[in-house]
């Protein structure tokens, strides 16, 4: 996954919100393997060939069989991935003869376990039979392609003389890295089968009012390429598989500089290519606000990021029924050249390691302090979803994981209108999912005693519905976090549960007052210093193009008067906004700023004259 592998998709979400167009710069360069050309991660030079489908009736024809398999590689318990392992079915997939002057005779496709069965001319010729890397069936439609500039599925091929009936045994895709490697295409292939396998068997069928009964999913493009980073189309060194929403293309990492023995790659990294398969369910069944960005797996982040990224972590583990992400790097070679394989991570889903007590910082170790921190911490997301989904017997502990088996109601919340596809829904987030499931799936779970292992919440700490009413006072409070040796009062090192609070209101279009009334708790009547911004509906926290209008002037540290700020915005567009309200924690200095050393407080926002309260989203 190349230098940092929790950076699993940060360009495709960047070049998401930016447009593609600046993502992805239009250029050539020199290649290794058979695109010579690229361009971008978007431009196509030809089209994708026309799936065959058609079924070609012949005078006297016989029958030919075969079998189609492809070799790959498993992890191992410490590591890394291993030798190459026995032959698997390439199921579902396009099989289609050609004549000798290249004309196609028939198409069909294999079976759950790699076997054909055509129809041919009766002839003495030489034909040739071509299993291609891609399905469009009622199983899978996806297809693993060279690259967009090209749009050509890889294949492995016999010869055949159709004179009689017969077979032309067992054709194999090799994971062999002196060979072409087209077991590597193969395996990507099957993960995404094995995805769709797994979502008919969770929610094919969904008892749950709301809920979207699964089939097969939509069409998606897998560019693969022995020995090339797709990284290099945004000129970067470093290796990077990706998926870009909208587009429903995935980008696997082959290799860096034609390396495939002793660089990252994630042919064979089966968590990875799942965790980026998992954003494009994501993208085509649910509804994403991640504005994407920088996640080591040790800090906390954008809630919203949080939960695209935790998303991603657990679906790849639920898929494969192993409670790990990894990722690798390099391939075991014996020789010529020799080369060995690692794990760049190896991250436990059902506990955090023992290490994380010694090395917190390490991927994996973000594990929630406060309550609702949770919302914040990617794998704690991870670990969370990954309670709901598993048995009771894999479970850490039963009091703590009384839940199993409820992926039908975290699909419910993700693909019902009620839910994650909610139109008023906006900075969607884990919290959205808790509040979905405990107040709106009718004959859901009690998932409490996860949400308090996972230090978890609704949208209690982030994007809690707001709106004017006027009935309300003293209706919002936090207790601030002091933090002197690492809080400096800015953005970057404001802790983002303890000493923010973010709301989310929804403006109808026209002029925009909004007051932050902070009101003082503290019994020796030391004000804390709160300032106030709104956000647009991209919120990147800190990113001045993303704040509106702020007020943050010093509190004055007199008692007798109200610390308050306060903005008018002449004509602001109808839409969703973040309210911050941020707790200064700098350096203490006479009259401008301090630190508040977790006193409680509270404080009431005020819009066009109107107090503001919490309610429910509509």
């Amino acid at each position: 996954m190349g230098m940092w592998g929790l950076r699993v998709h940060i360009f495709a979400f960047l070049c998401f919100g930016l447009g593609l167009s600046a993502c992805a710069p239009q250029k050539s360069s020199p290649i290794i393997g058979t695109c010579k050309n690229r361009v971008s991660t978007v431009y196509s030079r030809l089209s994708e060939r026309s799936y065959c489908t058609t079924t070609t009736t012949h005078a006297s024809p016989v029958t030919i069989t075969g079998t189609a398999t492809f070799e790959s590689r498993a992890y191992t318990p410490s590591s890394g991935l291993g030798a190459i392992g026995a032959p698997k079915p390439i199921r579902y997939a396009e099989v289609v003869a050609y004549s000798p002057e290249g004309n196609i005779v028939q198409c069909t496709e294999t079976d759950t376990s790699g076997n054909f069965s055509l129809q041919m001319p009766t002839s003495s010729d030489t034909y040739s039979l071509h299993v291609y890397s891609r399905g469009d069936n009622a199983s899978v439609k996806a297809s693993v392609l060279n690259c967009p500039e090209e749009n050509a599925p890889y294949s492995i091929s016999a010869t055949v003389t159709p004179d009689v009936t017969k077979s032309v045994g067992t054709i194999n895709a090799d994971a062999d890295n002196a060979g072409e490697l087209l077991g590597a295409a193969f395996n990507i292939y099957d993960q995404i089968v094995q995805a769709n396998d797994f979502f008919r068997a969770e929610v094919g069928t969904c008892a749950f009012t709301g809920c979207n009964a699964f089939t097969v999913a939509p069409k998606v493009q897998i560019y693969w390429e022995k020995g090339f980073n797709p990284n290099s189309y945004f000129d970067s060194s470093s290796g990077l598989s990706f998926y870009l929403p909208s587009y429903r293309k995935l980008y696997i990492l082959g290799g860096i500089d034609g390396d495939i023995y002793n660089s990252d790659t994630d042919h064979f990294d089966n968590s990875v290519i799942l965790h980026e398969y998992g954003h494009f369910i994501e993208d085509v069944y649910t509804d994403t606000d991640s504005p994407g960005g920088s996640h080591s797996g040790n800090s906390i982040i954008d809630p919203r990021l949080a939960w695209g990224e935790g998303w991603g972590n657990f679906i790849q583990a639920a898929i494969r029924n192993e409670a790990k992400y990894r990722d690798t790097d390099g391939t075991p070679n014996a020789s010529n050249p020799a080369s060995t394989s690692m794990y760049i991570f190896n991250i436990p889903l059902e506990t955090t390691a023992a290490t994380c007590v010694t090395n917190p910082n390490k991927s994996g170790c973000d594990i929630p302090i406060f309550a609702a921190e949770g919302n914040f911490r990617e794998f704690s997301v991870a670990r969370m979803l990954w309670d709901v989904f598993d048995s009771a017997s894999n479970a850490d502990s039963a009091s703590d994981d009384p839940i199993e088996n409820a992926f039908a109601e975290l699909w419910t919340a993700l693909t019902w209108s009620s839910g994650f596809l909610n139109t008023n829904a906006a900075f969607r987030n884990i919290g959205l999912l808790h509040d979905t499931q405990a107040s709106k799936i009718s004959g859901s779970s009690d998932w409490s005693s996860l949400r308090t292992a996972h230090k978890q919440d609704g949208n209690t700490e982030y994007a809690r519905y707001v709106t004017a009413t006027g009935s309300c006072t003293k209706e919002f409070a936090m207790t601030p976090f002091d933090d002197p040796s690492n809080d400096n009062g800015s953005f970057a090192t404001s802790h983002r549960v303890e000493n923010n609070d973010f709301l989310h209101y929804h403006h109808s279009g026209g002029v925009f007052t909004l007051t932050m009334k902070a009101l003082t708790d503290n019994p020796a009547g030391v004000k804390a210093d709160l300032d106030l911004y709104l956000y647009n509906s991209n919120a990147r926290y800190g990113n001045s193009s993303d704040i509106v209008k702020s007020s943050d002037n010093y509190a004055d540290n007199n008692a007798a008067t109200e610390q308050t700020e306060t903005f008018t915005i002449p004509n602001l567009a109808a839409g969703n906004y973040l309210i911050n309200v941020k707790v200064y924690t700098g350096i203490n200095q006479s009259n401008s700023g301090y630190h508040p050393a977790g006193d409680p407080l509270t404080y009431e926002l005020i819009a066009n004259g109107v107090n503001l309260c919490t309610t429910t989203l509509p």
